[in-house]
């Protein structure tokens, strides 16, 4: 992304040790903002925007910030060379509390140094992931979502998830229009059956009543 004369993109830093549920995939220790002043021959780390351990912002409640390679972080130049990036939460009380409920959210903060700093997250919404794929395509692609068709096969088990992506208005910096996917949402019928059924044990990943319900669960 090119923010007054520069290259801006988001980073991780990784443990490789696990992360959400299971042991067997990496944890990311840290969201950082990274700038190249050379058309990208060499990067500076610029600042992070969050990390492991102890919470920094309130919307991850008391838990601490996890995060990993499906947080879609989406930098997004404005005209005024202001900087926004927008990412995906998977860290907060209804992922990680008592009830089934397993709604994500929608994050943007906004930098006006270059990503030196950024501004504290402001939600955009919730929003549900796509469902767990070793769940409901017999096993297949373990530990990651895909798009489960409504029958009784399991051919449709390629990755994908719900990154969320934005577009500045280029005569109003300030104006920030957000779109994405949601496994739930106005054209769900909840009434044939779709419904949050929580996170898979053996990967993290969300599960759903009605994912194989025709008519029921789509995105």
């Amino acid at each position: 992304m090119l923010v007054v004369g520069s290259l801006v993109l988001g980073g991780r830093g990784s443990t490789g040790k696990g992360n959400r549920a299971s042991a067997t995939l990496s944890v990311y220790v840290a969201r950082e903002c990274w700038r190249s002043l050379d058309g990208g021959l060499s990067w500076q780390e610029r600042s992070v925007l969050f990390s492991d351990g102890v919470p920094q912002h309130a919307e991850c409640g008391s838990y601490q910030e996890q995060f990993n390679d499906a947080d879609g972080n989406y930098p997004e130049a404005a005209p005024d060379g202001s900087l926004y990036v927008i990412y995906s939460n998977f860290n907060n009380p209804e992922t990680f509390g008592t009830t089934p409920d397993n709604r994500n959210q929608i994050l943007l903060v906004k930098s006006v140094d270059g990503g030196n700093t950024f501004s504290n997250p402001v939600k955009v919404s919730d929003y549900y992931d796509l469902p767990d794929c070793a769940t409901y395509q017999q096993g297949h692609d373990f530990g990651r979502a895909c798009v489960p068709e409504k029958n009784a096969t399991a051919n449709s088990i390629f990755r994908a998830t719900n990154y969320g992506s934005g577009e500045v208005n280029p005569t109003k910096p300030n104006q920030v229009v957000v779109t994405f996917g949601s496994y739930i949402n106005r054209h769900s019928k909840e009434s044939n059956g779709c419904a949050p059924a929580g996170t898979s044990p053996a990967t993290g990943q969300d599960l759903y009543t009605g994912v194989k319900t025709p008519g029921a669960c789509n995105n």
